[in-house]
């Protein structure tokens, strides 16, 4: 596999982290920043609105920081550190998946109520 293949999956030292930050938090920022733009169910976006972005900034961080936490559970010497905590570092990873995978979307939807 490439090396940056390796950094964007499983960082093995500092560069390489950041790397793997910078990817996966620019990544979420720039799906949010895009979906908002395009989409008609938010206003018209304008640069002054970034400041109302810095929510989405965090969720970008939490969620490389979750799938970080999520891919080194599989690492040998994540394991061999954390002993019987691998299980838990899987939920505490996979709960801020989901919880920045739900942010994600730069509006809130409709929701109908029957009767």
């Amino acid at each position: 596999m490439p090396d940056v293949v390796w950094h964007l999956v499983a960082p093995g030292d500092r560069s390489s982290a950041g790397v793997f930050f910078a990817f996966w938090g620019g990544l979420y920022v720039a799906i949010n920043l895009v979906w908002d733009v395009l989409t008609p169910q938010t206003p018209p976006f304008h640069l002054s609105d970034l400041d109302t972005k810095v929510g989405t900034l965090w969720n970008g961080a939490t969620f490389a920081s979750s799938i970080m936490v999520v891919s080194s559970a599989f690492s040998p010497e994540t394991r061999e550190f954390a002993g019987d905590h691998v299980v838990p570092l899987l939920l505490a990873g996979t709960a801020g998946l989901f919880v920045t995978l739900s942010a994600i979307c730069p509006y809130k939807p409709r929701k109908s109520r029957l009767l």
